[in-house]
């Protein structure tokens, strides 16, 4: 966002050019410290800020909007400016409960990433979309995405012209992370319109990536060539436990019970807790990567990203394959859902599902289905 400085007149305020979408200015008083003129995509206002402790005796900064330029006169703003100005230094808005500070989308972020737990899956994915995506939205005020019609058609135009220019996944990515921020932004501060940002947007149409048992041949035969014994062992404890290569990548022995046949991830895509249950030929994968005695798979990038060139397919896919298999053999709902970290959907479910009375037909349940994935 730019700042200038000049004495604020009728002629150079209702002259001031708009600026381009996602883009303001803010032009500040010479006559008056902290006077100014905001200029943005649709119109231009003033507003006037003034720093005061909050009761908790915290530095604050405060902003008031007065009025558009169109409607008031300069000199009049100022007067209202100057009497705002009194009235923060004062103390006042936080008598009144009003911190009328206009949160912006990187302050919010902030926010978000402070206050959720989020999966380091979730959290890259997120980062990504809004640091690289939407860099030029950071500094703007949460309210201007979505005050008026006009602000949230140049949001929907803006997520057409993404699509474009980075492919339908990318620009919908950006945009649900716009969405779930400012969401979670109206929970946490006043003031900020109910219609989101993204309330015109028209998300493009996804088709996922479906593999199934058919390519278990060819997985097996490009496992056979991977020299390296690490990325070997973990490429078929993904597969054979069907868990995510985020998680599966960061395991570490102190949370491997050989004995239970379990494997413990401390956070999970969902922020929770899991257990992968572990087969015979997953155990024996594991002991053959044992290298170190903190990680079991030292030196693998932990990631969604991580892959294996010679695969047909991404090792992300590979959940796929396992839960296709699964069905094939006609594992059960309930435990393939158990298996695999997925949500149980009702409430008998929520009481079938106790993983320590069901944890003999858990490691049953998985020896069919390694052994299904290896019968190629």
């Amino acid at each position: 966002m730019g700042a200038l400085r000049q004495l604020l007149t009728n002629e150079n305020s209702r002259n001031a050019a708009f600026v381009p979408p996602g883009k303001q200015v803010i032009t500040r008083d010479t006559r008056l410290r902290g006077f100014y003129r905001l200029d943005g995509t649709t119109c231009s206002a003033y507003y006037c800020q003034a720093d005061c402790k909050d009761p908790l005796g915290r530095r604050k900064t405060i902003r008031r909007r007065i009025e558009d330029v169109q409607l008031i006169g300069v000199d009049d703003a100022r007067n209202q400016a100057r009497l705002l100005i009194a009235k923060i230094k004062a103390g006042e808005f936080f008598d009144s409960g009003e911190d009328q500070h206009d949160v912006t989308l990187g302050e919010a972020w902030e926010h978000y990433l402070a206050t959720r737990d989020l999966s380091i899956e979730t959290h890259r994915s997120y980062r990504k979309s809004l640091k690289n995506v939407l860099t030029d939205y950071m500094d703007v005020p949460l309210r201007n995405l979505s005050e008026t019609a006009a602000a949230r058609k140049l949001v929907a135009a803006r997520h057409a012209e993404e699509t474009k220019r980075r492919g339908p996944y990318q620009a919908n990515r950006a945009f649900q992370a716009l969405r779930a921020v400012y969401n979670h932004a109206r929970k946490s501060f006043d003031g900020l319109p109910e219609m989101p940002p993204t309330a015109l947007v028209r998300f493009n149409k996804e088709s996922r990536y479906q593999v199934g048992d058919e390519v278990l041949p060819r997985i097996w035969e490009a496992h056979a060539k991977i020299d390296n014994p690490i990325v070997k062992s973990l490429s078929a404890v993904i597969l054979l436990t069907g868990g995510r290569p985020i998680e599966i990548s960061q395991l570490r022995w102190q949370n491997v019970d050989l004995e239970r046949r379990t494997a413990f991830i401390e956070k999970t895509k969902n922020g929770r807790s899991f257990e992968y249950i572990l087969s015979t030929p997953a155990v024996e994968y594991l002991e053959r990567a044992r290298f170190d005695d903190d990680w079991v798979f030292p030196g693998v990038k932990q990631g969604r990203d991580y892959r294996v060139p010679s695969m047909p397919v991404p090792v992300g896919k590979f959940r796929n394959v396992y839960q296709a298999i699964a069905k094939k053999i006609h594992v059960d709902d309930l435990f393939l859902k158990m298996l695999v970290n997925h949500k149980l959907t009702d409430v008998t479910h929520g009481y079938a599902g106790q993983r320590s009375i069901l944890l003999d037909t858990l490691v049953s349940e998985q020896e069919r289905i390694s052994a299904a994935l290896q019968d190629v």
